[in-house]
């Protein structure tokens, strides 16, 4: 399925805004064109090993939540919700924990994902930064976290934030 720039972009900020409200540091997020429509990419800071298993599928997964949250074209079937590069990742890491099934450790990531993309600041920043995307097509990390930072009242500092995470539930 081709995704338009815009739905792209939208998908893309839920990625980043996720990532940074679970305490990661971007390198980039970025939308571009391909021969077959848009696409996207975001980039953290450091390795990929480092982020708990749990976060990076939360981060995964909230991208396409936060594309449903705009054209509400949610998908029952995971491996079309997702898309193949995030589903390729997100059923990799699920193996990776046979203790848990499959299906449980991907409800426990899409529950975090929406708690945190709920939160109408999360929310306010990823349209902030899918309109940045929009405009820019690509947002270099200390940028987006500057996004993030400005729609919280008060300056409040996203990154010294602690989240109290239970049940799957995330609340500031």
């Amino acid at each position: 399925m081709q995704m338009s720039k815009h739905q792209q972009a939208v998908h893309a900020a839920g990625h980043a805004v996720v990532a940074i409200l679970l305490g990661m540091d971007l390198e980039h997020v970025r939308v571009f064109e391909t021969g077959c429509g848009w696409a996207g990419d975001m980039n953290l800071i450091g390795k990929h090993g480092d982020v708990d298993d749990r976060d990076h599928v939360a981060i995964l997964a909230a991208g396409s939540i936060a594309e449903f949250q705009v054209d509400r074209g949610y998908q029952s079937d995971p491996k079309v919700r997702y898309g193949s590069d995030d589903w390729l990742q997100i059923d990799a890491l699920a193996k990776r924990h046979p203790e848990t099934p499959a299906e449980d450790f991907m409800a426990d990531a899409e529950e975090r994902a929406l708690a945190l993309l709920g939160e109408p600041n999360n929310w306010r920043a990823v349209t902030v930064l899918a309109d940045a995307l929009m405009e820019k097509e690509e947002v270099q990390g200390f940028d987006a976290l500057a996004i993030v930072r400005a729609v919280f009242s008060g300056g409040a500092n996203v990154a010294k934030r602690r989240f109290n995470c239970q049940d799957g539930l995330c609340n500031l």
